[in-house]
């Protein structure tokens, strides 16, 4: 049958949700690419509305430009080639980092200047994939591939890692890697806005005074606040 409070919902409520969060996310930085999107997006918005909302829809419809009616315009379809898994995670990766960094001044009742994010190193994405890469990945035969390729000397650390991705980690296909670092960086004005603080990412741990970055694994980063 029809779902129509479903359709609704999605149609107005969680697309909006979708724009505001975009706006957030670009802040000041609006230029012709991001027009166009937001062009695009009106013309999607308004012709799933137009079935609840038809007169609105209509006028909306004429004010943007649309050709002729939209009841009569082709309804939005699926474009795949615009879907990027690659995109998704990053934007995953941002989210999760700050809601770890607001969760975290929440607990410690703190208001920081200064947030260290420690990603993870190269040696753990290179267990992490090896894991994957085995049928049926055990303690005993990841560990022992992992120092016969001489991934990581530290065999305490390697063996907690392990024991750490073997627990929470490995569930369905491996995702694939991403550049932590790169992704951060690029986000770090937002992110700052966020969370109200400076935000310092760090590749490597010379400045890690509580260490930290030893809990840092692929796709959730390590935090410090000061």
């Amino acid at each position: 049958g029809f779902q129509t409070r479903r359709a609704v919902q999605e149609a107005f409520f969680l697309l909006r949700k979708d724009v505001d969060h975009y706006m957030k996310r670009i802040g000041d930085h609006v230029d012709e690419e991001v027009k166009d999107v937001l062009r695009y997006l009106l013309s999607v918005w308004i012709r799933l509305m137009a079935p609840f909302i038809p007169h609105t829809a209509e006028e909306m419809w004429e004010k943007y430009g649309g050709d002729g009616f939209v009841s009569e315009a082709p309804w939005p379809k699926l474009h795949e080639e615009f879907i990027s898994l690659e995109v998704q995670r990053a934007e995953e990766i941002v989210q999760d980092t700050v809601k770890d960094i607001m969760e975290i001044k929440k607990i410690l009742n703190l208001a920081p200047e200064k947030v260290h994010v420690y990603v993870a190193p190269e040696w753990k994405w290179r267990v992490l994939e090896m894991a994957y890469d085995m049928d049926k990945p055990d303690m005993g035969a990841l560990m022992g591939r992992a120092i016969s390729e001489g991934i990581h000397d530290d065999k305490r650390e390697l063996a907690d890692f392990i024991k750490r991705i073997l627990k929470d980690t490995l569930r369905g296909e491996y995702p694939g890697r991403v550049d932590e670092y790169r992704i951060l960086s690029d986000a770090k004005d937002y992110m700052e806005k966020e969370v109200n603080a400076e935000i310092i990412i760090h590749e490597d741990a010379e400045y890690d005074p509580e260490g930290k970055a030893k809990n840092a694994i692929p796709y959730k980063p390590a935090i410090y606040l000061e």
